[in-house]
């Protein structure tokens, strides 16, 4: 059964310093503890749970000792007096040190005291009961001696057979070490070869840092000499500077150089609007030219004005019954005439009548009615056409229209076998999708600013459209890079 451990509780401070001793007895192990609590200056205080704590120690007989602490859960510390602890009697000093996780920070309590009650007599005193226990443990030693002994010289054999070993090892190391003299022998004498070269190399080296030692002095004074230079342009160039002065209609570049000396230019910015817009001849060129000063300049245009057809009645041709009816335009482009080609219609079929089916206006109409169709010709019948040499070719004469329509310029068609004429003239109203076979040229009116055609002419809408264009434009000078200048330099301007 086990002993029940006997706990002291006592109280230490990290700023008050009080006798505190506490009493135990020596030889004990295992069933003594004390249980600290900590104080800051009176206050009791909780020691942090992933804190560490150790208890460290003087004994009577002056040996250290450092063992590790348990932090209880209410904040309190456990030590336990351990028989190393309590081995001697007489009077230790103790104190309880605590750390943080990383050991960055130390707090330690004052100092206590454990009294150590020595025991009636020393545990390692030999114990003499009687004359049967001295021989019997006599007994027992000389066996544990004779174990030992055996235990040593198997030892001893197994030490002599690593002996040899190392002897055979040692003479080969030997006969080794006789070869590799020889060898260190002839390398030496290498070497002395090699040193002597280096001495050698080494007067050359020194020599060449000598040589080099003069070469940077001279540098030192060249670099020095060149960065005064390098410190006067530097001082020029920071006088260099560009600036420009803008107003409404004027753009000036200012140029500061190396001596301090300012120049303005002339003014870059130049406004051109439009100036003339004049109606040329339909045979004129369409021409542009700038006018006045530089700063105010206008833009004078020449619009030449396209000529107006006179549209006239060609040919007026009978096509073959069935056939399309077409037309096609000849003479020039100022005068284009319309040819028409418009074909006959189809010869109506008569069917045989007699006088019984005729409803005659009055019985007098009998006699007329019945001779006028007794004297025409059977359906079956032909015969040739005026002018024709052949029955039924095509006649080369015709009988004259008793009426007419239409003019030079309104053309017609016919309507029931007689003319009439159209609702459009060829004039003036000509409808926007009449088609028509032009064989000649003549000046176009281009309506738009992309075309580059030579010959034709540009409408008044475009012009006030270049117009409004031109007026929109202004100079921009090109300051795509900085240049560099001086009194005298010329003016450049890009214009856009």
């Amino acid at each position: 059964m086990a002993l029940n451990a006997a706990t002291e509780n006592i109280s230490l401070d990290f700023f008050k310093d009080r006798i505190v001793t506490i009493y135990a007895k020596q030889y004990d192990k295992n069933s003594r503890y004390i249980n600290v609590k900590c104080y800051d200056r009176g206050k009791l205080y909780k020691v942090p749970s992933d804190c560490k704590a150790n208890v460290k120690m003087i004994t009577p007989d002056n040996r250290a000792v450092f063992n590790t602490a348990t932090i209880n859960s209410d904040g309190s510390i456990t030590v336990e007096l351990t028989e190393s602890m309590l081995y001697s009697g007489g009077i230790a000093k103790a104190e309880i040190k605590l750390y943080n996780v990383d050991k960055t920070q130390v707090l330690s309590t004052m100092n206590f005291q454990i009294n150590i009650k020595k025991s009636v007599y020393d545990d390692q005193r030999i114990i003499n009961s009687d004359e049967f226990n001295a021989l019997t443990k006599l007994y027992l030693q000389i066996q544990k001696e004779e174990k030992t002994r055996i235990t040593n010289e198997n030892n001893r054999i197994s030490a002599e057979n690593i002996r040899i070993s190392n002897e055979n090892t040692r003479k080969s190391n030997e006969t080794n070490r006789v070869t590799a003299e020889n060898t260190r022998n002839s390398n030496e004498s290498t070497r002395k070869t090699n040193e002597n070269n280096r001495i050698a190399s080494e007067t050359a080296r020194i020599n060449a840092e000598k040589n080099r030692a003069t070469a940077e002095t001279n540098r030192v004074s060249e670099y020095n000499t060149m960065m005064k230079k390098a410190e006067v342009k530097i001082s020029e160039a920071e006088k260099v500077n560009i600036s420009s002065t803008i107003a409404t209609d004027s753009y000036k570049v200012n140029i500061t150089n190396r001596l301090g000396q300012t120049s303005s230019s002339p003014n870059l910015l130049n406004k051109i609007s439009i100036g003339t817009v004049t109606t040329g001849k339909p045979t004129d060129n369409a021409s542009a030219n700038i006018s006045g000063n530089f700063g105010a300049q206008k833009l004078n245009l020449t619009l030449p004005v396209g000529k107006t057809p006179i549209l006239s009645v060609g040919t007026v041709t009978t096509g073959s019954a069935g056939s399309k009816a077409s037309a096609t335009i000849t003479g020039t482009n100022e005068n284009p005439v319309l040819n028409l080609v418009i074909p006959k219609g189809d010869t109506g079929a008569v069917a045989n009548i007699s006088a019984a089916t005729i409803p005659y206006s009055s019985p007098s109409d009998t006699s007329t009615i019945k001779s006028i169709v007794d004297n025409k010709s059977e359906k079956t019948h032909t015969h040739s056409y005026a002018g024709s040499t052949s029955v039924g070719g095509s006649a080369n004469s015709a009988v004259k229209l008793d009426t007419s329509a239409g003019s030079t310029t309104q053309p017609i068609y016919f309507s029931g076998g007689k003319p009439v004429a159209c609702i459009y003239t060829l004039g003036k109203s000509v409808p926007s999708n009449a088609v028509f076979t032009d064989t000649n040229t003549w000046r176009g009116i281009q309506d738009n600013l992309t075309s580059e055609s030579t010959t034709d002419s540009l409408s008044a809408k475009q012009g006030k459209a270049l117009k409004a264009l031109v007026d929109a434009k202004h100079v921009v000078v090109n300051q795509s890079s900085e240049p560099t200048l001086s009194t005298g330099d010329e003016w450049l301007l890009d214009y856009e």
